[in-house]
């Protein structure tokens, strides 16, 4: 059933009989998820039981990687130039983000097609940097770089100028890098979407092939063997025309991408019984069609996905148990969108969080605080001085 009427969020009209019921319902949903611990795939490795700090990172006009940061405790917001600090190169690319229990990373392809790396030590702030191209001996990198963190690893993937797979990790057990080639049956004609399953046994990557279909690659870990399968082909589903994002929830992998028709089309597998199923998400809520790629965001019953339309607003589309969408530039009056957004859940304040660029090349923050049914915005960028932005943002939740 298509369900474009109701929302978690106040400021909607409700239709139908059941309007009463499920206004109540809703609500107690919504109290009920302010006492809960909820889980999320964002990225918030240390901030168990405490309250963490939001941190973003993008490409500055200038090419220089900046980083802003909102302090728990304060609410202060304050900027830094990670290039600048480190010596870095300029970026020719957006930023991936990690945070392991000790550090906070960044990657990015640099103007020399290198695969760039600046992290910052947890406890002192001490900053770094290193080049992963030249030490694991992998070859130079077209597009954006995506990032995944196992147990003692960390990795990134990235498209080569050949259009293959390039994967390179670091092992903190050994202490070194090292690289492979993620080989499938067609070229890589998008950046990559990344999954780990949660008891760390697969790692799946995912994109769009030069043939437009929807490619997916998977490492199983206790038998070191990869697996390829075409899921286009067998959903018969529409072509790609943009990158995929994933998520893991309820038991099953997920994956939406923008369609050749702009539709915001989800594939997903049992992870057990491994059957695939589809749909149209724009289609089923009546919602703007894309001009963006979507971004995921798993709470803990609710999946949610975020998409430029072609008016430039950001759509919110979410799964409980049912779907629901709403429009979160109109709701807050903000600029509209330049680029896709970053998303990030913060379960112990019960808060949803987008960054995006904006017309005016400032850092656009939307959230929604369900722990009192309030959605705010702020312009990070202007509020700390920091240069406009050239890229799309990358957000993390870390100490």
């Amino acid at each position: 059933m298509s369900i474009n009427a109701l929302s978690l969020h106040p400021g909607f009209y409700w239709s139908g009989p059941a309007k009463r019921f499920l206004r109540a319902a809703l609500a107690t949903v919504a109290l009920l998820a302010s006492a809960i611990p909820l889980h999320t795939q964002a990225q918030s490795s240390g901030c168990e039981g405490v309250v963490c700090g939001l941190h973003v990172f993008y490409r500055a006009n200038d090419n220089s990687i900046r980083y802003i940061y909102k302090d728990p405790a304060t609410g202060g917001l304050r900027h830094e130039n990670w290039t600048s600090f480190t010596g870095a190169p300029p970026a020719a690319s957006d930023v991936a983000t990690m945070v392991t229990p000790y550090e906070k990373h960044v990657f990015y392809r640099a103007n020399d097609n290198s695969i760039r790396h600046i992290y910052k030590t947890i406890s002192n702030g001490a900053l770094n940097h290193d080049n992963w191209t030249e030490k694991a001996e992998a070859p130079p990198a077209i597009g954006n770089v995506t990032a995944m963190v196992t147990p003692n690893r960390q990795h990134i993937f990235y498209r080569a100028a050949d259009n293959s797979i390039q994967h390179i990790y670091f092992d903190s057990t050994a202490g070194r890098l090292y690289h492979d080639s993620w080989a499938g049956e067609a070229s890589a004609a998008s950046d990559i979407g990344t999954l780990v399953t949660p008891d760390n046994r697969q790692q799946h990557i995912f994109y769009r092939a030069e043939d437009r279909t929807i490619r997916h690659i998977y490492l199983d870990v206790l038998t070191n063997q990869r697996f390829h399968e075409n899921w286009t082909a067998l959903t018969k589903t529409e072509l790609a025309d943009g990158n995929i994002t994933t998520m893991v929830a309820s038991n099953y992998y997920h994956i939406f991408y923008r369609a050749s028709d702009k539709s915001i089309k989800h594939i997903y597998q049992n992870a057990s019984t491994k059957e695939l199923a589809h749909d149209n998400w724009t289609q089923r809520t009546s919602a703007p069609l894309a001009a963006g790629d979507p971004t995921a965001m798993v709470t803990r019953d609710e999946q949610h996905i975020f998409y430029r339309d072609i008016s430039d607003h950001i759509q919110h589309i979410w799964w409980f148990n049912g779907l629901y969408r709403d429009d979160w530039t109109a709701r807050t009056g903000e600029e509209p969108a330049l680029s896709d957004a970053a998303t990030l859940f913060a379960p112990n304040q019960a808060q949803q969080h987008i960054f995006y660029r904006a017309s005016d090349s400032s850092i656009r923050h939307i959230y929604w605080d369900s722990s009192i049914s309030q959605m705010s915005n702020e312009n990070w960028t202007s509020l700390t001085g920091a240069a406009p932005a050239a890229g799309m943002p990358a957000a993390l939740l870390a100490p």
